[in-house]
């Protein structure tokens, strides 16, 4: 299967996508309760897909996605671990999902992936670049080939 670039998907495409569903479902369900704090985006009414909820800064929940392709240092992903989830927590990330799939198709892989929700694309990639992930990063060094990746919800 290929995406729409024409290249095929990484490692653990398949098995984050279901995650990624039951997540969305989740947070919409709850959005829904808290409505006050939404309004529905009249594009996705316009393109004929169902509405989903907006927050009204016009930014929509985003997901960060590491997949651990390879693991060269155990050490290095620990030491890094220890650093990025702290990091990655004051700045508005909320870890979901974290380790081996329980279960994989097609395609899949068992590979680590972890899973964080994050206020939007852009808080993400605030997060990322901040001083403290660095520091996480600089820590990793060499030690894992990952697929790191930043959604934004439907």
């Amino acid at each position: 299967m290929r995406d729409a670039s024409g290249s095929r998907p990484s490692c653990g495409a398949h098995a984050v996508a279901g995650l990624l569903r039951g997540i969305h479902e989740r947070r919409e369900r709850n959005s829904r309760a808290d409505s006050a704090n939404t309004v529905p985006d009249s594009s996705f009414a316009a393109s004929g897909a169902s509405s989903a909820p907006v927050r009204q800064n016009g930014r929509m929940t985003a997901y960060w996605i590491s997949v651990y392709q390879e693991i060269f240092d155990q050490g290095k992903v620990d030491a890094y671990a220890r650093l990025a989830r702290p990091a990655l927590e004051a700045a508005g990330g909320t870890f979901v999902a974290r380790g081996l799939p329980e279960q994989t198709y097609e395609a899949g892989e068992t590979t680590r992936t972890v899973l964080i929700v994050f206020d939007s694309v852009e808080a993400a990639r605030a997060a990322h670049d901040s001083l403290a992930y660095q520091e996480a990063l600089a820590a990793l060094d060499g030690g894992a080939r990952r697929d790191m990746r930043i959604l934004p919800a439907l």
